[in-house]
């Protein structure tokens, strides 16, 4: 079989268009007081019209030459907006040194899908035969809209303990809402999770070249879409554990560091 064998048919096609727009606003109050302002829209248009195999090895018949396929015509539009806000300071109380970080994150994803999929006739893998096949049309396609939304809400202090010691106190609060419409079947459904996740490190410099370090964090990341069956992708929640030593050489100019971790 030579390795320009196309298995799909004349007609397949896959159109991909990205922009965005946005600014970023810095405002400095003063020496020690800032702020900072984010927006950013992003948006993108995917089309995919195409026949092919359908799977992997599995797709050949026992002939070894009748190549089972699947065609399909999807298209989905995905609109993103995001805006961030949050306020920097250094302040200090007695001996401890802070650098303060509060904010909160706006986000709003609007992900909608137009899609069909269909058995397509079998193909001979060693004399194909093209044009024999239509790829299903726009008008029955099933037709999904996914809205999410989210506010963020932040804080984050790295404490400084004289000479020798860092902490860092941190967390986020999430709340998020997914609303999905199937348009087709007339069907929605709301989903609402809240989320805490925390995050702790902790710094001790015996001498000054060797940092002694240890840090913990949870993360939540919400996903957008649906699979092919139609199910609400789950959020991905994470969780790492970190301890290490960190040594500087030579004006800076050599590290090395040693740490475990677990995810």
């Amino acid at each position: 079989m030579p390795r320009s064998r196309f298995l799909g048919e004349p007609d397949n096609r896959y159109n991909l268009w990205e922009g965005s727009v946005g600014y970023r606003l810095n405002h400095q109050f003063s020496d020690r007081w800032s702020l900072r302002n984010r927006f950013i829209a992003s948006f993108s248009t995917f089309e995919d019209r195409s026949v092919g195999a359908n799977g992997g090895l599995e797709a050949l018949e026992a002939d070894n030459r009748t190549v089972l396929r699947f065609a399909n015509n999807n298209k989905a539009d995905n609109e993103s907006y995001i805006l961030q806000t949050d306020v920097n300071g250094e302040f200090q109380s007695g001996i401890i040194n802070h650098d303060l970080l509060l904010g909160v994150e706006l986000q709003r994803n609007v992900y909608t899908r137009r899609f069909v999929n269909a058995d397509a006739p079998p193909i001979d893998l060693f004399e194909p035969e093209y044009g024999n096949f239509s790829i299903p049309d726009e008008s029955e396609r099933n037709y999904e809209v996914s809205t999410t939304d989210i506010i963020g809400i932040y804080a984050q202090d790295l404490l400084a303990i004289g000479e020798q010691v860092k902490v860092l106190l941190g967390g986020r609060f999430d709340w998020y809402s997914d609303n999905f419409e199937d348009r087709i079947e007339d069907f929605s459904e709301n989903t609402e999770v809240n989320a805490f996740s925390p995050r702790i490190g902790l710094v001790y410099q015996p001498i000054e070249p060797v940092s002694l370090y240890a840090s913990w964090s949870r993360s939540f990341v919400p996903q957008f879409g649906a699979d092919l069956a139609g199910d609400r992708f789950e959020p991905t929640r994470g969780e790492q554990f970190e301890v290490g030593v960190k040594t500087e050489f030579l004006d800076n100019r050599l590290t090395a560091t040693l740490y475990q971790f677990t995810l």
